[in-house]
């Protein structure tokens, strides 16, 4: 079955329209300025906030 993206209005089987959308989510996240934390979805302002952030999820003990 076919479907449309709400987001581009491009066509898609049913499982390529469920990757597709995360991709045109993320476009249209960083269109409005936000960046997001794939981990946790905490939201940012600037790329290099979202950088910064992700290093928190890499290591492997707590910050004290």
């Amino acid at each position: 079955m076919i479907k449309i993206c709400p987001y581009c209005g491009d066509y898609f089987s049913d499982k390529l329209l469920e990757m597709h959308m995360s991709v045109c989510t993320k476009r249209k996240e960083m269109e409005a300025g936000l960046f997001i934390c794939d981990e946790c979805g905490e939201q940012f302002t600037e790329k290099s906030a979202l950088t910064a952030h992700k290093d928190i999820h890499q290591q492997k003990e707590p910050i004290k």
